[in-house]
């Protein structure tokens, strides 16, 4: 097993993007990662109490709107962390990118619950469940290789691009709607 030292910073990313930064960007360990872990829940805790009451099942086309916002939040905060040298700057962005995607989640969810039948609703809901889990863990997969080949800036930078990409399809297509 190869564990992990500053002259090899690439090697870190086996232990995910936040213990990456928080040892090969800041500097701190356990404590930094603890701040950016702890600015993704705060992001992701508020972010249902807050949009949940702003629209409705009765409103798609603000839905959708309300989507793609939360999304671009999740794309502006991963973006600005990328650039992130303080621990205190990257929970701030971690907050927000969470905080959007939170709000998508919640918001695509409520979506998919109120246009499925009872009979499968179910099974609809763990599909978009395994849906969210597996762009998740590609995801990580993706940033974690590009991290090591590259660098941890570069794997967050591509991952943020390629969000992006889907959202602007995403949108393009729901736009038929």
């Amino acid at each position: 097993m190869c564990w992990p030292s500053p002259q090899r910073p690439g090697r870190w990313a086996a232990f995910g993007l936040f213990s990456t930064y928080s040892i090969a960007i800041y500097g701190t360990g356990d404590w930094g990662t603890s701040l950016l872990y702890a600015g993704r829940g705060i992001g992701a805790f508020i972010s249902p109490l807050l949009i949940s009451g702003i629209v409705s099942v009765q409103q798609p086309k603000a839905l959708n709107k309300f989507i793609r916002l939360g999304m671009l939040m999740v794309i502006a905060g991963y973006a600005l962390f990328a650039f992130t040298t303080s621990p205190y700057v990257g929970m701030l962005c971690a907050g927000i990118a969470h905080w959007g995607n939170a709000w998508a989640m919640t918001l695509s969810g409520l979506m998919v619950q109120s246009k499925t039948p009872d009979y499968v609703r179910g099974r609809v809901l763990a599909l978009d469940s395994v849906g969210w889990s597996l762009t998740s863990s590609l995801s990580n997969l993706l940033v974690g290789f590009l991290a090591v080949q590259f660098s941890p800036q570069v794997g967050v930078l591509v991952a943020t691009a390629l969000t992006g990409a889907c959202v602007l399809g995403w949108w393009a297509m729901s736009r038929r709607l």
